[in-house]
């Protein structure tokens, strides 16, 4: 973003005034789009200077005061935690595991794989279908639940998720996959619209 202080006189009523003129905001994906952009940025405001001095304001640019150039760098950060079910899917039968660290995705895997593993002979299952099944839910979106799987796969190296017990991206799930020779599927959610990042069989 580049911001430009001008000053504008109007030379019948003989009054000054100052006045900003901002670029919109650009971004970059690679330093080599920079300078053109800084171009494009530039040519902008002349011509908002332009149409301001000729688009019947009756004043003139007298002079330019001062200009920035605003920059930022962008520094994306891996998905972490959870996130509260989108209203479209909430009726779905879709397990969200509730964790409050960084380790969704390992969480999400065991969640898929191993949850028939989890004991349920504590919970006194109700005779009603609907019940059981919110029952096995909140069992099965408790990270807790998942604690003894995780010391488990951990002698049994039926899945390695060394180094996927943190924050994931997109780019290291590849990885993940060809690791453990396991498909994953990414979706994102857009309003109504649901997307799939990446599918690979």
């Amino acid at each position: 973003m580049i911001p430009i202080s001008a000053t504008l006189e109007d030379l019948k009523a003989e009054i000054i005034k100052e006045r900003r003129f901002i670029s919109p905001f650009l971004s970059y994906t690679h330093s080599e789009f920079v300078k053109g952009n800084l171009i494009s940025t530039a040519n902008y405001l002349i011509s908002s200077l332009n149409l301001y001095a000729e688009g019947g304001s009756g004043f003139r640019i007298s002079k330019i005061n001062y200009m920035q150039v605003r920059c930022a760098q962008y520094i994306p950060i891996a998905p972490r935690g959870w996130i509260k079910t989108p209203k479209e899917l909430s009726r779905g039968s879709i397990l969200n595991v509730k964790t409050k660290l960084d380790n969704c995705f390992a969480l999400s895997i065991l969640c898929c794989l191993y949850r028939s593993r989890i004991p349920t002979n504590k919970l006194k299952l109700s005779k009603s279908l609907k019940s059981k099944n919110q029952q096995l839910k909140r069992l099965y979106e408790n990270p807790k639940s998942y604690q003894n799987i995780l010391l488990e796969l951990k002698t049994t190296k039926e899945i390695d998720l060394n180094g996927f017990l943190g924050a994931v991206d997109l780019e290291m799930i590849e990885k993940f996959e060809t690791r453990n020779h396991i498909s994953v599927s990414v979706f994102s959610n857009e309003g109504k619209n649901i997307n799939r990042k990446i599918k690979r069989v």
